[in-house]
């Protein structure tokens, strides 16, 4: 990757560096996790959709018209 290589002639903007990956890491986990959860509700609403539901009945009542 360009511009993602290791600068290996200094220690502490190496251990920046990789410190800088953790948190992209420990942010993806994050996302994914939140997606996960977003999609769970969008398949409770799919399963909920899929279940048949009778309409209310209401007795005709005269027309205003």
């Amino acid at each position: 990757m360009r511009g993602m290589s290791p600068p290996w002639d200094d220690k502490e903007r190496y251990l920046r560096w990789i410190e800088l990956l953790w948190d992209r890491h420990q942010i993806s986990i994050r996302e994914e996790r939140r997606k996960e959860e977003v999609l769970d509700i969008f398949r409770h609403l799919a399963e909920l959709s899929k279940r048949r539901v009778e309409a209310p009945h209401f007795p005709p009542s005269e027309s205003l018209w």
